[in-house]
């Protein structure tokens, strides 16, 4: 192999490697800065993006796209508008600031809804099993914050 045709094959192996590796780039975090009181006193300004959620005191949870849906969020004025879903993976209840978990000590978080309405983010956080549906998502919610997108 002469030395041009192997310096070819070492960067046809070098930019196809992740390709074989099946991973795919990550997507970019967005960063929302905490606007509530809750969202503030308990997660601060997180990271988002569609497999995890990072909140001010580096707590993570990983996250998995469940679909959208309409209406499945705390914020009663955007009962008509679309939201994306989101499960939470694993029994995962952190510690966030000030000693606060997203909805208790003893409930864990099954799935969020996210709502964006222009740069107002509303994050609904639900316990229970299954995806929240119209007839159960209220009774389901367990905490809601705002954020507005940096």
């Amino acid at each position: 192999m002469t030395p041009r045709v192997s310096k070819r094959l070492l960067t046809y192996v070098f930019l196809a490697g992740p390709l074989f590796a099946g991973s795919a780039p990550a997507a970019p975090l967005q960063r929302w800065l905490a606007v509530s009181n809750t969202a503030s006193s308990i997660t601060g300004d997180v990271q988002f993006g569609p497999t995890s959620i990072i909140f001010a005191n580096r707590a993570a949870l990983k996250l998995t796209p469940a679909g959208s849906a309409e209406g499945r969020t705390w914020a009663d004025s955007m009962q008509n508008q679309a939201v994306q879903l989101y499960k939470i993976e694993g029994a995962q209840n952190s510690r966030l600031l000030n000693g606060n978990y997203l909805c208790g000590s003893k409930t864990h978080p099954t799935f969020l809804s996210v709502l964006e309405h222009g740069n107002d983010i509303y994050l609904t956080v639900f316990s229970g099993n299954g995806v929240p549906t119209v007839k159960d998502y209220a009774s389901r919610i367990c905490a809601g914050f705002s954020y507005a997108l940096k």
